[in-house]
């Protein structure tokens, strides 16, 4: 027998801390927070297994960072390392506490950065505690929000834009745990599509659109609603992104948060049995029904291994790095008055391409390949798995095709951040995912077989 616990954090900045990141953006930091961020841990155990998946409302953990918190996590409950997930939504107009690239607000992000930490341990150990049985049902839906964002120019160019012909993954999984009184402890909402719709004009810290499915989910159905990034390495919001679109964000939001809903009523109706009881005569025969809502007797299995990818050659890292700090130092020239907001926006471009290259170069130099955790976590027929990767769309449908479990949920955008993993037919295209990626063409191919030999071996 499963039993749960689910517990929730706010993670809201302070407004000293950097924000959002975008090559084009004018200012540094937010002017206000749209609505909460948060952190929210998710408990399983069948008496023997444990595992605990974390959901935040950020838009990546460097490896290292990601390990602290899942260490931290793990010295304060007594999971191991191994069977923390540590996942984010990717929201793009949230605070950046990853990376120096904007030299203003330094004390401030590390202060933020222990404050998820804190917040994170905190709701981890919430979980832990008062846990309920529950039976948990996944099933699949289908939202066509999210659009292939490769958009191929006239010219040959390869833009991050809308692909109206591109393939996506339309697949909304989800997964209901519920008690033996039918009420919703928790569900898992899981979707590949680049939380974008709010740009690089845009000023306010936000969870972007799954903090709007996440609400309407919660909304509709009770219980609290972890959101799961896919494989949204190709995947964004269409020619409605990278604006202060938030009527976009919020409609989007909805359109996934309804189907999720539908899928997880529609769950919640097949674990009901009907008994016939007998006929009471009225103005028809009355056909009468005993229903019971029985706790299913699962288990849970968790399986960690690692991937070794190849990775490509990338530039020399005394030259990318002397080329970031010149036009780093350049931005910070114009920020400091002397630029007017066209100069800022053209030179700061140009120092978040050079700040990707640089830390490329400074967590791969001299290395041919780099290792990949890979998390499973399985209950009956349905599997999840999480990897530190931004994976395109098409490697969630190969995994999918040929996984021997009914339902299979592929994220990236877990337990720390490794680049882009584009298929192979994208490189000779070049674009930014391939451009920045630090694997070397096919790495993704033997990832997707790597991962299909490994679940049929669960």
């Amino acid at each position: 027998m499963i039993q749960i616990g689910v517990a929730r954090k706010d993670i809201n900045p302070s407004l000293d801390v950097p924000h959002a990141g975008w090559g084009a953006q004018t200012h540094i930091f937010a002017t206000g927070i749209e609505s909460d961020l948060n952190t929210t841990a998710l408990y399983l155990t069948d008496g023997v297994t444990q595992s605990l998946i974390i959901d935040l409302d950020a838009c990546l953990f460097l490896i290292d960072q990601s390990n602290e918190v899942r260490e931290a996590v793990a010295e304060a409950t007594g999971i191991e390392v191994a069977d923390i997930r540590l996942s984010v939504t990717h929201t793009h107009a949230g605070p950046i506490f990853w990376s120096d690239y904007y030299k203003s607000g330094a004390e401030a992000r590390k202060n933020y950065f222990q404050y998820m930490l804190t917040q994170t341990v905190d709701a981890a150990l919430e979980a832990k505690q008062g846990l309920v049985a529950v039976t948990v049902e996944a099933g699949s839906g289908e939202c066509t929000v999210g659009k292939n964002r490769r958009q191929h120019l006239d010219s040959g160019r390869v833009i991050t834009g809308y692909n109206e012909n591109g393939i996506t993954d339309p697949a909304v999984g989800v997964v209901r745990f519920e008690d033996a009184a039918g009420d919703v402890v928790a569900t898992l909402v899981h979707y590949s599509c680049h939380p974008t719709t709010l740009g690089y004009t845009y000023q306010l810290h936000s969870p972007d659109y799954p903090g709007v499915t996440k609400k309407v989910v919660e909304h509709h159905t009770g219980g609290i609603c972890l959101f799961l990034q896919g494989a949204a390495g190709n995947i964004g919001p269409g020619p409605e992104g990278f604006l202060d679109n938030f009527p976009a964000t919020r409609r989007i939001g909805t359109i996934l948060g309804a189907e999720a809903v539908k899928v997880s009523l529609e769950l919640g109706a097949n674990v009901l049995e009907h008994e016939f009881e007998g006929v009471t005569e009225s103005g028809a025969s009355l056909g009468i029904f005993k229903t019971t809502r029985p706790i299913i007797d699962q288990a849970i299995q968790a399986y960690n291994t690692v991937i070794s990818l190849p990775l490509r050659k990338l530039t020399p890292l005394d030259e990318a790095e002397a080329h970031y700090t010149r036009v780093s130092e350049e931005l910070t020239r114009l920020q400091a008055g002397e630029g007017t907001p066209e100069e800022i926006s053209q030179i700061s471009f140009q120092v978040k391409r050079a700040f990707l290259a640089w830390d490329t170069s400074r967590k791969y130099n001299g290395m041919t390949h780099t290792r990949i955790e890979v998390q499973f976590l399985r209950i009956g027929d349905l599997v999840l798995i999480s990897s530190p990767l931004e994976p395109f769309a098409e490697i969630a449908l190969h995994i999918k095709a040929h996984s021997p479990y009914r339902v299979t949920l592929f994220s990236g955008y877990s337990n720390g951040h490794l680049g882009y993993l584009p298929i192979a037919e994208a490189y000779p295209q070049g674009g930014y995912e391939v451009d920045t990626s630090p694997f070397a063409q096919g790495a993704a191919e033997y990832f997707m077989d790597e991962i299909t030999t490994m679940l049929r071996s669960l």
